[in-house]
């Protein structure tokens, strides 16, 4: 199988010209994250370059080692062609800025290949106080660097899972900046545990640094024989050799074909302690570790910002806007003909008033006519022929002037009733209460219903023309009690209370239920209930009616008693 690999590879090396591939300068850089620094970076990592420069002789390829807050810049300002990074680096580099992976890295240690890798967290043998992963609440605590997918992401999501927040639940989270450092710092005692990627336990352990048995691993996983390393996360994809996006694809397919090439015994490969190059493995896994983590480019993943929403449904925000515009503009028109029809309302209330006055006044004109010239022209003729009955000696003479006499005296007392009829003469001269004194004793005579008036003699502080609307108003609620309620007691009271003139017209008749009071608004002579509350509305005026079946019926007029006709 091996040997069909290779036998692919060297049939696609001779395919590719070298003509095709272009380097600028004839220089390649190739950016590599110095985890445990600079020097041991190029000490690692030079080999490989060299073997790539053979391979490609029309190239010079170095190695650049990039420090943590190094790496970004680099690709953005494309200081480097390829890059040599962590699963972390690699996804936001891939999702920020295009880059591409070729390979993946295939770790050695102890005659093992790797293309999986986690992190460990650990802390001091001697540390009886710490066991698991709960015992870490309220401990210092230190890892290589934020952005460290071993020795940081994959150890944070172990915590999410167990609902641990480091940077709540510890009293210190501090990032030592190599993997190295945070080795000794718990090893010295200067933190209670800290993290760093797989196989960096084992790779000190062997240079002598370090007696791996100092430690105690917290969370270890057993059972994955296939993979050599101590570890207390999932694994994940190994690092990476990716492309920049301005990098020619000729000069990537041959550097890619070059370090799948790479043998396990090769200067590169024993300088850079791995076994060589893999095709590039799925990095789905670490897309959703920081998804889960919402660190790199997920940082803001599941956040919806306003931008995001117009951007995703601008068609339909613009249908809706210029729907809301719409009604609004409806909205707006529709008060504007509210507001005109109150308006309209308002004036037909005024003309109401208005038309209710001049009727008074004409009904007041025509009664004083009936009263001056009528009246005493028929009590004048009276008189006369009283005088003429008693000049003449003829007995039937004076029978025919006697029917005659009592003729006139008919005519004179309807003159006189139809007057009061028109407009009581009492309501100009006695005033308000003693008009409608006037007018509970002339019911109580015409029609036998017993009325009881009661009043406080308050209103007549208003002008003639509230008091014309009030009497008529009065005048149409005993009427209605005549013509609907059946009823043999009435009682008309006129009161003051709370700073409101009330005049009540209640009667024992048989009642009827509120919410048939409209269909008879109009069916009565005269104003009619809704009439009563049109004319009462255009000073102010209101009416409450309140009735039950066979319980009779409580007419109510309020007038304020500040008001003045409008």
């Amino acid at each position: 199988m091996k040997s069909i690999i290779k036998i692919i590879i060297i049939f696609t090396a001779v395919l590719i010209k070298p003509e095709f591939v272009q380097c600028q300068d004839d220089l390649v850089k190739i950016g590599v994250l110095a985890k445990r620094g600079k020097d041991l970076c190029l000490e690692k990592w030079s080999p490989t370059a060299e073997y790539l420069t053979n391979q490609i002789p029309e190239c010079t390829f170095i190695i650049v080692p990039l420090d943590f807050d190094e790496v970004h810049p680099a690709v953005k300002l494309e200081k480097v062609d390829f890059v040599i990074v962590n699963p972390y680096y690699y996804v936001e580099l891939e999702v920020m800025y295009g880059v591409n992976r070729i390979v993946t890295l295939k770790n050695l240690l102890l005659d093992k290949v790797c293309t999986v890798y986690g992190g460990v967290i650990f802390c001091r043998n001697d540390r009886k106080d710490i066991k698991e992963l709960d015992d870490l609440v309220g401990k210092s605590f230190m890892a290589p660097y934020e952005r460290a997918f071993g020795g940081w992401a994959s150890v944070l999501r172990v915590f999410h899972e167990y609902g641990i927040n480091p940077y709540h639940d510890f009293t210190e989270v501090r990032f030592g900046g190599t993997q190295d450092a945070v080795v000794y710092a718990v090893r010295d005692g200067k933190v209670d545990a800290g993290s760093v990627k797989t196989d960096v336990l084992e790779r000190i352990n062997m240079e002598g640094k370090i007696s791996i048995e100092e430690f105690k691993i917290i969370n270890e996983q057993v059972g994955n024989e296939e993979f050599p390393f101590i570890h207390s996360t999932r694994l994940y994809p190994e690092w990476s050799f990716a492309k920049l996006k301005h990098t020619s694809i000729e000069l990537a397919d041959k550097a890619g074909i070059a370090l799948l090439a790479v043998a396990p015994d090769s200067p590169a490969a024993r300088a850079g302690r791995y076994a060589g190059w893999a095709f590039p493995l799925n990095y789905q896994s670490v897309h959703e570790c920081l998804k889960e983590l919402h660190l790199g480019p997920y940082k803001d993943f599941g956040k919806v910002t306003i931008k995001d929403v117009f951007k995703q449904y601008w068609y339909w925000i613009v249908i809706v806007l210029i729907f809301l515009i719409i009604i609004i503009i409806a909205m707006i028109y529709v008060i504007h003909l509210n507001q005109k029809l109150r308006d309209y309302q308002n004036q037909l209330r005024s003309l109401t008033s208005e038309l209710s006055l001049i009727e008074e006044k004409e009904r007041r004109r025509i009664a004083t006519e009936l009263h001056d010239r009528i009246g005493q022209n028929l009590s004048l003729s009276k008189i006369k022929m009283d005088v003429l009955q008693k000049s003449i000696s003829s007995i039937d003479l004076k029978e025919s002037l006697k029917k005659v006499i009592n003729l006139i005296g008919d005519a004179i007392k309807d003159t006189r009733s139809l007057t009061f009829d028109l407009s009581p003469p009492v309501l100009y001269e006695l005033g308000f209460d003693s008009a409608l004194r006037w007018l509970s004793n002339q019911i109580h005579e015409d029609h036998g219903i017993y009325i009881e008036f009661e009043s406080e003699k308050v209103l007549d502080q208003f002008d003639n023309d509230i008091n014309i609307i009030l009497f008529q108003s009065v005048r149409e609620l005993l009427i209605n009690v005549i013509k609907h309620a059946r009823a043999h007691r009435v009682k008309v009271s006129v009161k003051k209370k709370n700073g409101k003139m009330l005049i009540k017209v209640e009667d024992d008749g048989i009642g009827f239920k509120p919410s048939t009071i409209g269909p008879f608004l109009n069916k009565t002579n005269g104003f009619g209930l809704f009439s009563i509350r049109e004319r009462l509305d255009g000073f102010g005026g209101i009416l409450k009616v309140e009735s039950k079946p066979d319980k009779g019926t409580q007419a109510t007029i309020i007038i304020p008693s500040n008001q003045r006709k409008k």
